[in-house]
């Protein structure tokens, strides 16, 4: 999962079912400016759709995933 910061930013970037349950926290710290990229370990979760949701600074962002196994 990757994404860019525009300046140093607190970022929480979790992953959520399709039921809106928090899964997992990816990330939750500070980032510095640049591109991140970070790796979900999904090898206990069962194969279907889930959103990840980044709010960093004044910004939520969510993104739709299919986990496929």
């Amino acid at each position: 999962i990757s994404f860019q910061l525009s300046a140093v930013s607190y970022v929480d970037l979790s992953v959520y079912n399709t039921n809106g349950e928090k899964v997992t926290t990816l990330y939750n710290g500070e980032r510095s400016a640049g591109h991140h990229e970070l790796t979900w370990n999904a090898a206990n979760m069962p194969s279907g759709i889930y959103i990840v949701r980044m709010h960093a600074r004044n910004v939520v962002r969510s993104q739709k995933i299919v986990l496929m196994k």
